[in-house]
């Protein structure tokens, strides 16, 4: 009887989230696809394809929407009540979202001409649109879609298993796993995963909670060290000389700190230069017979400032200041040691500059040489780290930019896309492209470090820790864009591909990685602006 009793709670759980899951879905689509207006706002210089509209992160759109462009509107008059009417104007042009700042999106033209500054323009509005519907299903979809979405011009359903996409506008193809949207043949606008498609363990598998300072408990591989003050956004370790060195950004201010056996014991502090904003903090290792140096890139509220440090048993001396580059420093003969410095030129209309040179220091004189390697198109020296991943004996590149995962060859083929958001979400920067200017373009930009190379053994092929974030981006107060909670996750190469695999459960702090230590990952839980806290905390996280 107690067997029977289970099941039949399991097939009415199942049931309820079925149910539950359908209205959810629809009601999912019609809210990621209202019509949102705007204007374009800035036209890239030379491009003639490329603008900028005042659609920003803060509206909901994302990369792949799509935006008509509009001619004037046209002024009609009712032929009884003579009154006058408002006609939105015809399209003149279909643009594609290809990314996305938190008050402007940059776009580029699917179809059409004649896009000027100042052209109104409406998201998934005056867009052919229909339903290709693969299941056998029968039910009223298409016209809860018509009904929910009437901006869009509903042209039909379509039934048959094969469909020509191009020249099509937006086409809704369902199938049993779900709904994709297309506009036309290659353009993806948006997926939509079917909840009823789960399974009953899936259904019924338990949330995982957020977990604070308590981290420390079993169901998780936390386990606590040491406090740091404040909210740390950025941070690099060291192995050097014996000691554990570690240096942290909060508030800005730099902290050096050595890890001991008892904690962490601050061996100095001293404010960001001329009070810019810290950007990104790297350790460089040029010469192992000489001390190592900070290598730091910094904001002043208009450019990059690049700045060194050497690193003294006292503190941090300043070598150069006023420097021109983002840094990155980097480890490409795997001995553990970034010895390699790249600087990459600030760009205005997007940050990363397409100069990058591999920097050398030789007493008080930098040099700039040729990269050693090849370098993949879009290449950013933030956020991305270079070794052999796949035991080829090439190295690869994996890089973390707007939040998205890709590892690349040197020829910059793509290896492997991460399925889900990663990054700390700790720290970003956000600028007017042209400041004063009235509905000037704003980059913004997010800043965390790259993933962390892990070697279970020596002669193993090497994995990559990276820090998995939640974001809520709907809410019913409107659009927000923070990390909710974080975990852990490993991407290894094995049987010919790389695979993901979760290492912990989620927590509501950001995680910051630090370093593969002996058994155990160091991190840095970072106070969650979720939570009244007023410490960060270093952890040690077992390896599976």
């Amino acid at each position: 009887m107690r067997k029977v009793g289970s099941w039949f709670f399991v097939i009415s759980s199942l049931l309820s989230f079925q149910v539950l899951g359908g209205e959810t879905w629809r009601a999912n689509i019609v809210d990621q696809l209202l019509l949102k207006e705007g204007v374009v706002v800035y036209e890239l210089k030379g491009a003639g394809q490329e603008f900028y509209v005042d659609l920003g992160r803060q509206t909901g759109v994302q990369v792949g929407d799509v935006i008509a462009v509009l001619e004037p509107s046209i002024e009609l008059f009712h032929p009884v009540t003579k009154k006058k009417v408002q006609q939105s104007g015809e399209v003149k042009a279909i643009l594609g979202i290809t990314r996305v700042m938190e008050e402007l999106s940059k776009v580029v033209i699917l179809e059409g001409e004649g896009v000027v500054v100042g052209d109104p323009v409406q998201r998934f509005s005056g867009i052919p649109a229909r339903l290709w519907d693969k299941t056998s299903l029968n039910d009223d979809l298409y016209q809860f879609l018509r009904r929910k979405l009437p901006d869009l011009e509903w042209k039909g359903v379509i039934s048959s298993q094969k469909f020509d996409l191009d020249n099509a506008g937006m086409t809704f193809v369902r199938d049993m796993k779900g709904l994709k949207v297309f506009y036309g043949e290659d353009w993806e606008v948006r997926t939509f995963n079917n909840p009823l498609s789960v399974s009953a363990s899936e259904a019924l598998a338990p949330t995982q909670l957020a977990i604070p300072r308590a981290v420390q408990n079993q169901r998780t591989s936390f386990k606590y060290i040491s406090e740091l003050p404040g909210q740390v956004r950025q941070a690099d370790y060291l192995d050097y000389q014996g000691k554990r060195w570690l240096v942290s950004e909060s508030q800005e201010k730099l902290t050096l700190s050595v890890i001991e056996q008892g904690g962490v014991r601050v061996v100095d502090t001293l404010d960001v230069p001329f009070g810019n904003e810290s950007l990104a903090l790297h350790w460089w290792h040029p010469d192992p017979t000489q001390q190592p140096l900070l290598a730091m890139s910094t904001w002043d509220g208009e450019e990059v400032d690049g700045m060194l440090f050497r690193l003294e048993q006292n503190g941090l001396v300043p070598v150069k200041l006023n420097l021109p580059y983002i840094f990155g420093s980097f480890d490409l003969d795997g001995d553990g040691r970034n010895e390699t410095l790249l600087g990459q030129l600030f760009d205005k209309e997007s940050f990363y500059g397409r100069y990058i040179r591999k920097i050398t220091l030789s007493g008080a004189s930098l040099t700039e040489v040729d990269v050693p390697i090849n370098l993949p198109y879009g290449f950013s020296v933030l956020g991305s780290v270079i070794a052999d991943l796949d035991g080829d004996q090439l190295l690869e590149i994996a890089q973390i930019r707007d939040r998205n995962l890709v590892i690349y060859d040197t020829s910059g083929d793509e290896l492997y896309v991460h399925p889900r958001s990663v990054g700390s979400g700790l720290s970003s920067l956000s600028y007017e492209v042209i400041p004063g200017r009235e509905l000037s373009p704003v980059v913004r930009v997010y800043l965390d470090d790259g993933p962390l190379v892990v070697r279970l053994e020596e002669n193993d092929i090497p994995m990559i820790a990276v820090s998995e974030a939640k974001y809520s981006e709907f809410s019913a107060f409107g659009i927000e864009n923070s990390a909710r909670e974080s975990r852990l996750s490993l991407i290894r190469f094995e049987n010919g591909r790389f695979k993901s695999s979760t290492l912990t459960d989620f927590i509501e702090n950001p995680l910051l990685l630090l370093t593969d230590h002996f058994e155990h990952l160091l991190v840095i839980a970072s106070v969650s602006k979720q939570r009244n806290a007023s410490n960060s905390q270093i952890m040690k996280v077992k390896r599976r």
